[in-house]
């Protein structure tokens, strides 16, 4: 939360995630972007993954998890687009965590573990 100091860290997607992305994500949708893009447009963002599908994409592509005190607050997904290219498919922090620190964090872990497992990559 804002003015609290948090130790973040970063781990794995694992199958008990699902859940969670889906539903920061959809929150996302229905709260932030509703306005921005219409009730059509917001519900296809909210259906457009289910939790299987983050299931799918952590066995297609690299999702890692942020957590504060062991509790999951946000997470992205790496894809890899070619030997020099990968792409942050997306990023998602908790709305009311939102300005914490934790994208920065996500983002930066995210740029660290594909300079370490994908050396070619340079954007």
């Amino acid at each position: 939360m804002p003015g609290v100091e948090q130790t973040i860290t970063v781990r794995p997607f694992s199958a008990g995630d699902a859940e969670f992305c889906f539903k920061i994500r959809s929150e996302a949708f229905v709260r932030v972007f509703y306005d921005e893009v219409g009730p059509v447009v917001a519900a296809a963002g909210v259906n457009a993954h289910m939790p299987g599908d983050y299931e799918w994409m952590a066995e297609t592509m690299h999702c890692f998890i942020a957590e504060v005190a062991n509790e999951p607050v946000g997470f992205c997904t790496v894809r890899i687009v070619d030997e020099t290219t990968a792409e942050l498919l997306f990023l998602y922090v908790e709305l009311e965590r939102v300005n914490t620190g934790i994208g920065s964090h996500l983002e930066r872990y995210a740029e660290d573990w594909l300079a370490a497992n994908y050396a070619g990559i340079k954007e």
